[in-house]
């Protein structure tokens, strides 16, 4: 039997177990980075980091009672614990969803104040008539970052959103 298939499987159970061990660390850190509270905005937990975790731990255990090909072993211990790594993000970023300091998390997406070049307003801003604008868009502000360049953020509703704007543009 081919060492390589038992040895990724249990590297990347190793691997998700040490991620999951880092979240108090990364969370510390983040904090230390975004500075403090501006504005609290909604926050929501997912049910998906149990099961994004649950399932990244059983894929490596499948691997080991039914081998693949060693690519196809690679491909998908690297899947699991890439997939760890986004629903640490998720988790970590929606528990703490808010105008920082230094930084903004908003809609699952943190964007450090520094890495932000703009928020500019969204067509129906500037109207003067009181037309009804869809829900959704009054929900959403658009950012244009250095890094992700433009990127829609959601929040919970409108009101939040005027909030959030009021604190931005003096940012």
């Amino acid at each position: 039997m081919n060492y390589l298939l038992l040895i990724l499987p249990a590297a990347t159970i190793a691997a998700i177990v040490i991620e999951l061990c880092t979240i108090p660390a990364r969370i510390r850190k983040m904090e230390k980075q975004i500075g403090t509270c501006q504005l609290e905005l909604s926050r929501k937990t997912s049910p998906m980091f149990i099961g994004g975790v649950a399932v990244a731990l059983i894929l490596p255990c499948v691997m080991i009672f039914r081998p693949f090909e060693p690519l196809y072993t690679a491909i998908l211990c690297g899947c699991a614990v890439l997939g760890v790594e986004v629903v640490i993000r998720e988790r970590v970023y929606e528990a703490r969803n808010g105008v920082y300091e230094n930084a903004l998390i908003v809609d699952g997406r943190y964007f450090p104040k520094d890495d932000v070049i703009t928020f500019p307003e969204l067509h129906y801003e500037d109207d003067d008539e009181e037309e009804e604008v869809d829900e959704l868009y009054r929900r959403a502000l658009k950012i244009v970052s250095k890094k992700s360049g433009e990127v829609y953020v959601g929040f919970a509703n409108g009101d939040e959103r005027d909030a959030a704007v009021e604190l931005l543009k003096d940012w």
